[in-house]
């Protein structure tokens, strides 16, 4: 079974209305079939879509077909710098009908914002209730919060109340940039620092201490977290000032996934196996991410069959992970992928 956690879908009643669902703070332009979410103030670029990509799930699943993978969880990335309720109600909507239609191909994440209080609550209950989506996507950061801010206190527990995995994924615009705005810094080097920023403030926040039984995944390999884990939590007891916990058993429940197939090559995933062990990494393309959607998604496929591990810890990470960390009760049949 060959499962891809990173793999993004945008319904397409979201794409031709974002006018009518965006906060005011946000500015749509559309351009040749191209729509660019921008902030009103500076025209900083959240995100430029393109809904012959993100919005046509028949291609979706022959780009599937055509690289191996059997099934796909479907979230919608760093929106969250523009996601209202309205938004997040139509992209719960939209992608549980895609699951719906194909639920041996797909599965989802909710989408909310994560301060929306009591309808962020009622929102989580229906799509998990209602519609059957399963865990619930995230940016790193909200608004330039990260997720020990007390404003998402509710939502991690209501996350390990309906047993749903928390996924990062990078936020478009993180908090943290000075210094990063030429040379793509800021996608390059800022996006990997924000994902292990947002790792350390949950687990030393004390956030994974207080909910045991809480699951959360990061996105392209939690960034530079395989890097400075051991520095961040294998350190000497109190080490600066890091509060005493089992670092070791919170980071169990951390799971990291392999995307983008365009730069994590299969040095960087076994590397990651190295440090955080096999039963943590899942693999992830960032599909449609570039031009050619199929070729990260079939780059993402062959980096983990090139992996120097057993079949089994193979099996673990192309499909049984992913299996695990999301509850993937659904999923069923297998595709025999190639080890070379």
């Amino acid at each position: 079974m060959v499962i891809d956690v990173h793999h993004h879908y945008l319904p397409q009643e979201l794409a031709d209305n974002f006018e009518r669902h965006v906060p005011d703070h946000v500015e749509v332009r559309r351009k040749d079939g191209i729509v660019t979410l921008s902030r009103r103030n500076d025209g900083y670029e959240y995100i430029v879509v393109d809904p012959a990509l993100w919005c046509d799930p028949d291609r979706q699943v022959r780009d599937m077909d055509a690289t191996g993978v059997d099934h796909a969880v479907l979230s919608v990335a760093c929106y969250q710098d523009w996601m209202t309720m309205d938004a997040a109600r139509l992209c719960n909507d939209g992608i549980a009908a895609l699951v719906a239609s194909h639920p041996d191909r797909f599965s989802g994440m909710i989408s909310i914002p994560p301060d929306g209080g009591e309808p962020m609550v009622e929102e989580v209950h229906r799509a998990t209730h209602e519609l059957g989506l399963r865990g619930i996507n995230l940016s790193t950061s909200y608004r330039g919060m990260y997720p020990d801010h007390p404003d998402f206190a509710p939502l991690f527990a209501l996350a390990e109340e309906l047993d749903h995995a928390l996924y990062f994924h990078p936020s478009w615009h993180p908090p943290v940039l000075d210094n990063l705005e030429s040379w793509n810094l800021e996608r390059s080097i800022g996006k990997a620092f924000d994902l292990n920023l947002a790792a350390a403030r949950l687990i030393f926040s004390g956030i994974m201490a207080r909910h045991p039984r809480l699951r959360v995944a990061f996105a392209h390999l939690g960034g530079a977290l395989p890097m400075t884990a051991r520095r961040l939590f294998h350190g000497p007891r109190g080490w600066h000032a890091t509060p005493d916990q089992d670092y070791p058993a919170q980071l169990k429940r951390v799971f990291l996934d392999t995307a983008p197939g365009i730069w994590q090559s299969p040095a960087e995933i076994e590397f990651a196996c190295t440090v955080l062990g096999v039963d943590q990494i899942m693999l992830g393309s960032d599909y449609p991410l570039s031009n050619d959607p199929a070729s990260i998604v079939r780059n993402s496929v062959r980096h983990v069959a090139k992996l120097p591990l057993e079949h089994g810890e193979k099996k673990k990470i192309f499909g049984d992970n992913a299996i695990r960390c999301f509850g993937l009760s659904c999923v069923h049949g297998a595709r025999k992928v190639s080890a070379g």
